[in-house]
């Protein structure tokens, strides 16, 4: 029993992000009711600093004041989302963030890996480089760090090679320069793939890629700061933008935490 209580305040820690947007949200919206506004409000102060004093009644009829007093100590990653990246929370085919260092692009998909794979069991997620020679060139070390300021350590296990989560999941990582096209298809069936420093992503590369992340509901997800216009990755989702892509522009002033 105590361990299913784990899991589901595990499950419901990794919707942080997700509820504290929401409020937020409703907090700020002109279209909400007063009553909502002010609720959201509650909310999100009760959060960050402990409910006020409340006052009971004992049994002469006298109230007393219950202080709780909690504090918060809360990991700069846990914030809400930052506003640029916002419309990536939507479900999408290809959800792309690009811009100058600082902005926070490889924070922000390394956290929503890491939530995704905690909120939909079994997820099978591969984080991809154009070159990849040893696991210190992959984003390996940054997920492990996300899944730790996330506190759902107790769900993942680290391997040398791999990171295996909730539910038979697993995170993978590899160079795109290493596959043919007859070795991706051991990616197919995967839902979740994220291509980090994307700008290196060769034509070749991006064209094994997309037919190959082709499960139902599945993602491909990019983040680069631009170079040429002509890279394979700004001609595919900048000048081109298919269908069902949400691409966002991002630099060092859209990073509250900068």
């Amino acid at each position: 029993m105590a361990k299913t209580l784990t899991e589901i305040r595990s499950l419901a820690r990794s919707h942080t992000r997700t509820a504290l947007n929401v409020l937020v949200g409703i907090m700020r919206s002109k279209d909400a009711t007063p009553a909502a506004r002010v609720s959201a409000t509650n909310a999100v102060l009760d959060r960050g600093w402990g409910k006020a004093p409340q006052a009971i009644e004992n049994g002469d009829g006298q109230l007393e004041l219950v202080h709780r007093i909690e504090r918060v100590i809360v990991h700069p990653e846990n914030f809400p989302t930052a506003k640029a990246f916002e419309p990536l929370l939507q479900p999408g085919r290809y959800k792309a963030a690009f811009g100058g260092r600082g902005s926070g692009k490889s924070h922000f998909f390394g956290e929503l890996l890491v939530e995704t794979c905690q909120a939909e069991r079994g997820t099978l997620a591969v984080c991809i480089r154009e070159a990849q020679r040893t696991l210190a060139q992959s984003s390996k070390r940054l997920i492990e760090s996300k899944i730790t300021a996330l506190g759902i350590g107790s769900g993942f296990k680290l391997f040398a090679d791999k990171i295996e989560t909730p539910g038979d999941g697993i995170i993978i990582f590899r160079g795109m320069q290493d596959h043919t096209a007859d070795s991706i298809k051991s990616l197919e069936g995967f839902r979740i793939a994220w291509v980090d420093e994307a700008q290196s992503l060769s034509a070749r590369s991006l064209a094994l890629l997309r037919p190959t992340i082709r499960a139902e509901g599945s993602e491909l997800w990019a983040s680069w700061n631009p170079r040429r216009k002509t890279d394979a990755i700004d001609d595919f989702l900048r000048a081109r933008k298919p269908p069902g892509a949400i691409v966002v522009h991002a630099n060092w002033r859209d990073n509250p935490w900068f």
